[in-house]
């Protein structure tokens, strides 16, 4: 076991194949169980050699590394970054030095000995997901946004048929965004996993409602003078002006 602990132990974490480990730990589990069914030997020596220290050291190494392998494998989702590897190491009071996720190495996450954290380490691996799914949320609002135009039509004037400017049509579609991305903000915002891109949602909350306040002001100020416009383009109004 020490020979593939070793062996496994430089392989870097992008790099690594987690049936490899659980093929492994099969193989380990199988080779001690093995030491107490030798053919040709009573029960009762089976028995002395399941209490002898070693033994029982032995089977303990390789069940704790059997249930670090369900959380090894959690913690491989693309989810879990640099920020999430810094809390698993507070959880877990170890001292393994910079998380840097492109030379980490499988040795420093036995050091860590995750399944004596088992709770924590799911906990953090399941607010990694939620936030990852949070941060695929904006980054839609993000770029729905980026496509988003105010379509203009010329404003002719009725009198003399000259154009007078521009003006925006309705802006409908807009404002179903407007609806549909606070509804969304909110909801992420409201989430127990919104902790790291509180900032972002409200950045986002304040550009939209600044938009909304943008065209509201703008649709009040265009009718006024499409209106306005038509009466003082009058002749008779413009002489006894």
């Amino acid at each position: 076991m020490q020979e593939k602990r070793a062996e496994w132990a430089v392989i870097q974490w992008h790099r690594l194949e987690y049936d490899v480990l659980e093929n492994g730990s099969k193989d380990f589990t199988k080779a001690v169980r093995g030491l107490t069914k030798g053919k040709g030997v009573d029960d009762a020596k089976n028995q002395a050699v399941s209490k002898l220290p070693p033994y029982i050291k032995l089977q303990e190494a390789i069940k704790g590394f059997a249930d670090s392998l369900p959380l090894i494998q959690q913690l491989s989702d693309p989810s879990v970054v640099e920020r999430h590897w810094k809390r698993i190491i507070e959880e877990t009071g170890k001292d393994i030095g910079e998380i840097n996720l492109k030379t980490f190495t499988l040795q420093k996450v036995f050091e860590l000995e995750l399944q004596n954290h088992e709770e924590n380490i799911k906990e953090i691996c399941k607010e990694a997901k939620e936030e990852k799914k949070n941060d695929e949320i904006i980054n839609k609002i993000e770029d729905a946004w980026k496509g988003l135009m105010f379509e203009v039509f010329p404003h002719i004037n009725k009198v003399t048929g000259v154009e007078k400017g521009k003006a925006i049509k309705s802006p409908d579609d807009v404002k179903e965004y407007i609806e549909q991305h606070t509804l969304q903000l909110q909801v992420v915002g409201s989430s127990k996993y919104a902790r790291s891109m509180l900032a972002r949602v409200k950045y986002w909350e304040n550009n939209i409602n600044t938009v909304s306040d943008v065209i509201d002001i703008w649709l009040k100020v265009q009718r006024s003078w499409i209106y306005l416009e038509s009466i003082f383009s009058n002749e008779d109004i413009k002489v006894q002006l």
